[in-house]
């Protein structure tokens, strides 16, 4: 049995998958690889990563 984590951001998407047994990562993955930017047309909604 495995399992499977997934982080549904609003600048990225990642996803892991754990074997139960051994609690050792089979399979791990981010997208894109750098984070995107968030930009917000009203000031003070939001703003850039640094």
């Amino acid at each position: 049995m495995f399992y499977l984590g997934l982080d549904i951001g609003s600048s990225s998407v990642k996803a892991a998958l754990v074997n139960a047994k051994s609690g050792k990562s089979v399979l791990s993955i981010h997208e894109p690889k750098g984070e995107m930017d968030i930009t917000s047309v009203k000031k003070g909604l939001g703003g850039t990563r640094s």
